[in-house]
């Protein structure tokens, strides 16, 4: 019915095209040949666009008269086949047109009648009803690529070619590139991520497997993949591109290739779902931020080989408890493992270069242990580690500024020897630090150094120090006693203030200036010996004191009063001229005991001398195998000095003591007796 509702609406349309055309051709009798022809072209093009047979010719104008188009009375009782009632096929285009119209009695008349609403067709029945079949499927644009969602039915994979590189991604998520040609090899070129070819495919890519050939990864080539659950990268890549796996947010494991020797910076960053990851042999750098925010990672492993972790290359992996990073890593750069904070232990073995707060903020790190090759361990490297205990150090050149700050749990520290300086603020407020030994190598311990260690009670300067900084021991409440060293030539300002429980403090010769306030408060000490080597006190140095006795040169406490500014002295002593006297000794060593190792000679059995005062000493001149300890004057006969007595000249002086200055050098003769 519906075929014959379709065909009588045509036949209605038909008839009043016909009359219309009629009356125009009536008013128009006038018209010139040239302008008959042209009509007649226009209708034979329209003839030819419905395809209908030649034996229509539209030139004639017959087909748009009325009577032309009346069917025969025989085709009224001729019915539709079940093939006809479907749409038109291409084979219908081609039936003779005045079979078409046959089928349409008079019945078109009451189809017009009846159903007004059925007759109106639309503008592509009117112009071309049988162009229905060919535009059945609708045209999809070439931008507008299906997802693999979209195409369930198909077991095809979706694969395309990209450079040197062939692609493809089946009906599992699974996506593969690999070389164009077999057994070759090849990079894959850098794109910006909406580039590359499968771009428009990530959120069906749930594995990435690059296979053997393939020798790069690309700049960011499978960044912000949202579905991606896993990555396999063959032997053959060497290098891993730029942010080329990084937001991907549900990345939960990685298998690198024993092949690859470079991750690129950002390369997994922010994966926040990654668990665990193994650096291979060849790897030798990994890039900046190449794991940050990394938030599950807890099992990381670094293999013997790789050479450099770039700035923040870990850091706010907040899973990680445990890294050893070998002997073959010179290099460890700024914020690398910055608020790793489940971290609880951190070994290095090797490293030349630390960058700043490279450790910094790990508040679970309770234990650390630091072999270096002369390596500076640089500001903030251990800042606001708060649970760290325990700090072993090795091969260290210089601990920075407010280094191990912040360490509020540190309980002792150890500086190695070989260490030449310790920077400002490096342990401040590290409250429950209770020792510290500095070696002589250190020349320089930097302002605030321990400024504010409440609970430090020993604390041991080694001679060759030469500048304590300011305050560097300020507020150190507990701190029982203060040596320094005669080789410290400088006290900073406030340098031990307010340490009020420290009950002596001893200032050793070769001491020349004293700073503003430097032992201010310090008021259980009740004796002060101002060595005669002191030359510049400044205002308040031992202010707010109760001293029962201070022993000073006259001559540098006349200008300088207010160095004692609101202290309570009981008596100056002013020090005197050194009546000091000398002369040598002979000792005695064994031979027995010089051919295994080398004998140390107190100075107590090589020198005799008055008045009793600490001295200092020289070696003039004398057999190689005898060295002389400069601090007190002991003597080292070397191993496998051969039997024999030997005359050796020696330099001293008295340094002084709470009554006499210090003397000047005298030159003694000592007689040393190896049987």
């Amino acid at each position: 019915m519906k075929l014959k509702r379709l065909l009588a609406a045509f036949v209605a349309i038909a008839i009043s095209v016909s009359m219309v055309s009629s009356l125009v051709l009536a008013d128009e009798t006038e018209n010139t040949p040239e302008e008959t022809v042209a009509a007649e072209t226009t209708a034979e093009s329209k003839a030819k666009e419905t395809k209908k047979p030649e034996e229509k010719k539209p030139a004639e104008t017959k087909a748009t008269e009325p009577e032309e188009t009346k069917p025969s009375e025989k085709a009224k009782e001729t019915e539709p086949s079940e093939e006809e009632k479907k749409e038109p096929t291409e084979t219908s285009k081609e039936a003779e047109p005045s079979e078409t119209v046959e089928k349409q009695p008079e019945e078109t008349k009451t189809e017009e009648s009846s159903e007004p609403a059925e007759t109106e067709p639309s503008e592509a029945e009117d112009k071309e009803p049988a162009k229905t079949v060919p535009e059945e499927p609708s045209e999809t644009p070439e931008a507008d690529i299906p997802s693999v969602s979209d195409r369930k039915d198909s077991k095809d994979a979706i694969s395309g070619p990209f450079g040197k590189l062939k692609w493809s991604l089946n009906d599992e998520g699974v996506f593969t590139v690999s070389p164009a040609k077999a057994k070759t090899k090849a990079a894959m070129p850098d794109e910006e991520s909406y580039d590359y070819p499968w771009y428009s495919y990530r959120s069906d890519i749930k594995k990435v497997v690059i296979s053997n050939g393939v020798t790069s990864i690309g700049y960011a080539a499978f960044r912000s993949y949202p579905n991606l659950t896993s990555v396999a990268i063959a032997n053959s890549v060497t290098n891993i591109g730029e942010e080329a796996f990084a937001y991907d947010d549900n990345l939960i494991s990685v298998s690198i290739g024993t092949g690859v020797r470079k991750i690129g910076s950002g390369a997994f960053r922010e994966c926040s779902n990654l668990t665990g990851i193994v650096i291979p042999k060849k790897v030798t750098y990994i890039g900046k931020s190449a794991f940050n925010k990394c938030y599950k990672l807890k099992n990381l492993s670094f293999s013997n080989g790789l050479q450099t972790i770039d700035n923040a290359a870990f850091s706010e992996c907040k899973s990680l408890t445990k890294i050893v990073i070998p002997k073959t890593v010179t290099k460890i750069g700024q914020n690398a493992f910055l608020w790793c904070s489940s971290l609880e232990s951190v070994t290095i073995k090797g490293a030349k270069e630390i960058g700043k707060f490279a450790f910094s903020g790990c508040s679970a790190l309770t234990d650390v242990s630091i072999t270096g090759t002369s390596l500076i361990i640089p500001n903030g490297a251990f800042h606001d580690c708060t649970l760290l205990r325990s700090l072993k150090l090795k091969g260290i050149k210089e601990i920075g500024e407010s280094a191990f700050e912040y360490c509020t749990c540190l309980s002792s520290v150890v500086i190695p020897s070989g260490t030449t300086k310790i920077g400002d603020s490096a342990f401040s407020y590290c409250t429950h630090l209770g020792s510290v030994s500095i070696p002589g190598s250190v020349k320089e311990i930097g302002d605030y150094a321990f400024y504010m260690c409440t609970y430090l009670s020993k604390a041991s300067i080694g001679y060759g120090v030469q500048e304590i900084g300011a305050q560097a021991f300020q507020r150190c409440t507990y701190l029982e006693a203060i040596s320094i060293p005669g080789s410290v030539k400088t006290i900073g300002k406030f340098a031990f203030a307010r340490c009020e429980k420290a009950k002596t403090i001893t200032i050793g010769y070769g001491v020349e200036t004293i700073g503003l306030s430097a032992f201010e408060g310090c008021t259980s000490v009740k004796h002060i010996v101002v060595p005669s080597s002191v030359k510049t006190i400044s205002s308040s140095t031992f202010g707010d004191m109760n001293l029962d006795t201070v022993s000073i040169d006259q001559e540098l406490y006349t200008p300088n009063k207010n160095a004692f500014y609101n202290s309570s002295v009981s008596e100056y002593i002013w020090l005197q001229p050194n009546p000091f006297k000398a002369s040598g000794k002979t000792a005695t060593v064994k031979a027995k005991k010089v051919k295994k190792k080398a004998q140390t000679v107190a100075a107590s059995k090589l020198y005799k001398y008055s008045p009793s005062t600490g001295i200092l000493a020289q070696k003039v001149s004398g057999n190689k195998n005898f060295t002389v300890n400069k601090l007190n004057g002991n003597i080292t006969v070397k191993k496998k000095t051969k039997k024999g007595t030997y005359k050796i000249k020696v330099r001293i002086m008295s340094t002084g003591n709470a009554e006499y200055k210090a003397s000047g050098w005298k030159t003694i003769t000592i007689k040393i007796k190896v049987k």
